[in-house]
């Protein structure tokens, strides 16, 4: 099993890394890496950051500009050989959302859809 969540923009050669993944994901093993999306709306991207201090501002904008976009994820996973491995949008199941259903209510950025700020990796285990 290989996961990851959030770290995916700081990896210096994706291209490596996914390499190294084909190396070591065992044939019915499992992977999720989920990463910002560097192609999230700017009203999202804007949300987020007039909630944080400036440095932790500037960093989450650094965060997403470092991210990658559905298609140059897919092209890379492509070029790795990585063909059983889906790139889609993040998407919480309704069960985290009820989970957390009283803090979102309190929340700005409620009504905001991760699907438009998170994209991930996923696959195998089949």
């Amino acid at each position: 099993m290989i996961v990851s969540h959030g770290s995916m923009h700081h990896w210096r050669r994706l291209d490596i890394a996914l390499s190294e993944v084909k190396q070591v994901l065992a044939e019915n093993g499992f992977i999720y890496i989920s990463d910002l999306r560097r192609d999230a709306p700017q009203a999202v991207v804007k949300g987020i950051t007039d909630l944080l201090n400036e440095r932790q501002a500037r960093a989450f904008l650094h965060s997403v500009r470092a991210a990658y976009t559905m298609e140059e994820l897919s092209t890379l996973v492509q070029e790795a050989g990585l063909a059983h491995i889906r790139v889609e949008p993040e998407n919480f199941s309704r069960r985290t959302i009820m989970r957390n259903m009283q803090e979102l209510r309190r929340s700005p950025m409620r009504g905001i859809r991760q699907v438009s700020l998170n994209l991930r990796l996923v696959g195998g285990g089949g």
